[in-house]
């Protein structure tokens, strides 16, 4: 693994002259992106209620924010909770939770077929291990599709062991489970399949603008066993950030030797595609606390007002 890191030639003018369109293009797939995990979540919370897109897509990017600061951005669920009202929380957990399934379902598809190949490319292990493990990993994708498709029977069968009090506390919680059709589940895996393909063009486009040249087939491999292992791995935002970029080198660097193109590569994906959103949803969680704090205080000043006009009544 290269040592010295050679920051002087990233990011130049004729860089940008040459390059500056597999940067443009990777800014502009960072909003699809998250419209697609806006579409994903949004479907999947129709059993709860309506959520119009708008307001969906302000809960995902306030998710992002909160997400930064808390390990394998878990945050992102009570990011959410903070742009909808109370009567929906509870589907907004369950609704995101199983979208972080189906996500990561995709995702260990994508990642044990990119791990298998990176294996046999570098020999790190022989042909019979390496197919053990492909054969594992890909089972195990199966097992989570199944589990996906049978939400409502499991959802029922909870529902059949529930004793007690926990049995009334929760059946008005489970049962918009068992309104889950395959229909939903098939629709939701479109939208993680479009939008695991989204993120790995840009990663491709960013490794495309700071040069780092890879033939398409090694590319896909490599990034897809990339996210499958930077996901897996439930770290503090900051080891996580370490991780991104000891990761890239390691997979990259078999590739190219300059160390610079390969983290600039990783961090400014995550700068495009977390940060920047993050700033937005900081923006609208001000806002609506804002907007909170102000309709607080407007009744605290008609409740003054009708307490005062009582006791002028009284008083007469």
């Amino acid at each position: 693994m290269p040592v010295s890191v050679n920051w002087a030639n990233l990011l130049t003018a004729d860089r940008f002259e040459t390059a500056g369109i597999w940067l443009l293009f990777t800014v502009v797939l960072m909003p699809i992106n998250w419209a697609l995990e806006t579409l994903k979540w949004q479907g999947l919370m129709r059993v709860y209620g309506p959520l119009h897109f708008g307001r969906a897509f302000a809960a995902v990017l306030s998710g992002v924010t909160i997400s930064l600061f808390t390990p394998n951005r878990i945050g992102e669920y009570g990011g959410r909770l903070l742009a909808l009202d109370a009567r929906l929380a509870w589907g907004a957990v369950i609704s995101s939770l199983l979208g972080t399934w189906i996500q990561w379902a995709v995702l260990l598809v994508g990642g044990v077929a990119g791990m298998y190949h990176l294996a046999l490319k570098r020999e790190l292990t022989d042909p019979g291990q390496a197919a053990l493990f492909g054969t594992a990993g890909m089972a195990l994708a199966a097992v989570a599709m199944l589990v996906l498709f049978r939400i409502p029977v499991l959802a029922g069968l909870v529902q059949r062991l529930l004793r007690g009090k926990w049995r009334r506390r929760l059946l008005g919680k489970l049962l918009p489970l068992r309104h889950y059709s395959g229909r939903n589940i098939r629709l939701a895996l479109w939208w993680a399949a479009l939008r695991y393909v989204v993120y790995c063009t840009q990663y491709y486009l960013m490794l495309r603008f700071f040069g780092v040249h890879l033939p398409a087939g090694e590319a896909a491999a490599g990034i897809a066993a990339i996210f499958l292992a930077q996901t897996s791995l439930p770290l503090p935002p900051l080891a996580g950030l370490m991780a991104r970029g000891e990761l890239a080198l390691w997979v990259w660097g078999a590739y190219s030797s300059d160390t610079a193109a390969i983290l600039a590569s990783a961090y400014g994906l995550f700068i495009i595609n977390l940060s920047l959103p993050s700033l937005v949803g900081a923006w609208i969680l001000l806002r609506l606390n804002l907007h909170k704090f102000w309709n607080n205080e407007r009744k605290n000043v008609e409740n003054s007002a009708l307490d005062a006009a009582a006791a002028d009544t009284d008083r007469l």
